[in-house]
């Protein structure tokens, strides 16, 4: 079978390389006046993309204790919020196979309490099932395990527990269900697993996980 270039003549060649090159100047100006329009969604919430060249990618120390050493992933779009400081929202793309990319976003907190020790709150699944965890209540159990990464004496663990016992904050993450919490000593990252949502959802996303984390907060201060 012949090659479709020794069919086409110089002339015909060029006109197709012309083509494409249109187009991809297209797809990228198209992809920058969206992002403009979102921008200005964002801003109206106090919201600031970070501004990155493509693919929007930034290197940074986060630490989230789920995150394996050999398949990080890659972070980008950097959200920062012009009314908390403490907020930083991201994307974590993390690649399953060669075709297929799994992008949760990221609603990262610094609480800097070095009285509760780094934890991670996950949805049950087949292999977590497998883990020994921190058992709380029959029926917040039957949807999540809490794990401990580390060494951790006896009332730092209560301490973990008692803020997850509270039934107002269990109907709230159940309600948000899967979501994940966890924590390094540092920060508190929310997230939902191979969440594919779209850039301009993320206000929506993040009045359901300011809301969890204003209860989380509240419930740590009195335990």
């Amino acid at each position: 079978m012949p090659d479709i270039l020794d069919i086409l003549t110089p002339l015909q060649i060029g006109l197709l390389f012309l083509i494409c090159i249109v187009l991809i100047l297209f797809g990228i100006l198209y992809d920058r006046k969206e992002l403009k329009k979102i921008d200005k969604i964002f801003k109206s919430k106090g919201l600031v993309i970070e501004k990155l060249k493509p693919p929007y990618t930034f290197k940074n120390n986060i630490h989230i204790p789920s995150r394996k050493s050999l398949n990080k992933g890659t972070l980008a779009f950097p959200i920062k919020s012009e009314l908390n400081e403490s907020l930083l929202i991201f994307k974590w793309a993390i690649g399953r196979k060669p075709t297929r990319v799994d992008h949760t976003w990221v609603f990262s907190y610094k609480i800097q309490d070095k009285s509760l020790p780094p934890f991670i709150l996950k949805p049950k699944n087949f292999f977590l099932n497998l883990k020994k965890t921190i058992h709380i209540n029959e029926s917040f159990d039957e949807k999540y395990l809490l794990e401990i990464p580390g060494k951790c004496d006896e009332d730092d663990e209560k301490k973990i527990i008692d803020i997850f016992k509270n039934i107002n904050l269990q109907t709230m993450i159940l309600s948000n269900y899967p979501i994940s919490i966890e924590y390094n000593g540092v920060e508190v990252f929310y997230y939902r697993k191979d969440d594919n949502s779209k850039l301009e959802l993320v206000p929506e996303i993040l009045g359901y996980i300011s809301e969890l984390h204003n209860k989380m907060l509240e419930i740590k201060e009195v335990i």
